[in-house]
């Protein structure tokens, strides 16, 4: 997969106005204009090379599940239980 250019024109397709912060990993590039947009939003630009990667598995389970049913609304444990198993799995990648 190639990289992909945030723009001003996209930017709401990849991060919501009220989103605290975002994930950049070596996939997207931001433009100037876009840093200084989600700047002004206060969200936090938080880049995949820099995640500590000590982070415990539980943890990781935790924030997945919350994320899961607070911002999805999804409440089957049975699904919350095979996303985050993927989730886990793309990580170990």
């Amino acid at each position: 997969m190639g990289k992909v250019l945030v723009t001003k024109k996209n930017l709401d397709k990849f991060v919501k106005e009220d989103s605290k912060s975002f994930l950049v990993d070596d996939t997207i590039i931001l433009s100037p204009g876009v840093k200084d947009i989600l700047d002004e939003r206060g969200v936090k630009l938080i880049y995949k090379n820099n995640i500590d990667r000590n982070v415990e598995k539980e943890d990781i389970l935790k924030r997945v599940s919350r994320i899961l049913k607070e911002d999805f609304n999804i409440k089957n444990e049975e699904k919350i239980n095979k996303i985050t198993t993927k989730v886990l799995e793309k990580i170990k990648n």
